[in-house]
């Protein structure tokens, strides 16, 4: 379920049917189906619960979709979006990848009811996609995607910066020296020494991943990438019972654990609609 809005021309200013100043047709509610019409490959997603109405998420097996679907509708993509696919070794990984961006520009073509292959992306600096012609002073769908293993997740809203990262995770034994090298680039001292406590490796190993698709939510939220530093983000906040627990509020954004398929974890981060001016909240130490 998505909201749907029409536009004539791809690079075109689009107003968000919420905004005061713009009429909401009928179609623009959150609620609203997207059309029947719409490819076959997007009756493959299923919606996630998300944390805020405003929102929609989505998760597909961008595995399962066919080699030859994948080669008939990589026409859509962009040149960018193929040299990018190109630099992949191995076919499984491009496949993925083009799967994904053709799963992202369906979804995108639906909600502006326009052809997948007129969207044009801009990039930020540390490559968070943008469509030309909309989200400009802050106004605009925001939407942002990852994916991991077969599996890709996208989250859409208006004006609302968002970021979304999924993680397939395999706890080992052997995976635990990897994960104790890794852990004090990840985790603050604080973190760490919260990290160390939990009892034993599989819970260590599900809380560091846990703790990264939350970063990595957060930073892709900001559009700082993996550039900003780790450490600076505090989500661990406490063992309880043997279980971590988590910082939900960094001002000023709020991040959400989502659900996943077994054997994966995801969560969103956003910014918030009422920044927290509780003295509890953790801040940001970068903008």
């Amino acid at each position: 379920m998505i909201w749907r809005k029409r536009s004539t021309r791809a690079c075109t200013k689009v107003r968000n049917p919420h905004s005061p100043t713009a009429a909401t047709p009928a179609n623009a509610s959150m609620s609203a189906s997207l059309s029947s019409a719409r490819p076959a490959a997007l009756h493959n997603l299923e919606s996630l619960r998300s944390p805020d109405p405003g929102m929609e998420i989505f998760i597909g097996n961008v595995g399962a979709l066919s080699s030859r679907y994948v080669i008939e509708f990589s026409a859509i993509l962009g040149a960018a979006e193929q040299e990018r696919a190109e630099q992949f070794v191995f076919e499984r990984d491009r496949h993925r990848f083009r799967a994904t961006r053709i799963l992202l520009r369906q979804l995108l073509a639906a909600v502006f009811d326009q052809s997948p292959s007129d969207l044009v992306f801009r990039y930020g600096r540390r490559g968070k996609p943008y469509l030309v012609g909309d989200h400009e002073d802050g106004r605009g769908l925001c939407f942002n995607l990852s994916h991991s293993g077969d599996f890709a997740v996208f989250a859409l809203a208006w004006n609302r910066e968002l970021g979304i990262d999924l993680e397939a995770i395999a706890p080992s034994p052997a995976r635990s020296a990897e994960l104790n090298t890794l852990a004090p680039r990840m985790f603050s001292h604080r973190e760490l020494a919260i990290w160390r406590e939990l009892s034993d490796w599989p819970r260590q190993q599900e809380a560091f991943f846990r703790a990264w698709v939350r970063k990595e939510a957060l930073l892709k939220a900001t559009g700082h990438g993996l550039a900003a530093p780790l450490q600076e983000i505090e989500v661990l906040s406490g063992v309880e019972e043997g279980e971590p627990t988590w910082n939900t509020q960094i001002d000023p954004w709020e991040v959400h654990e989502l659900s996943a398929p077994r054997g994966f974890v995801a969560a969103l981060a956003c910014k918030q609609l009422r920044p927290s001016s509780s003295c509890g909240a953790t801040k940001l130490f970068f903008r």
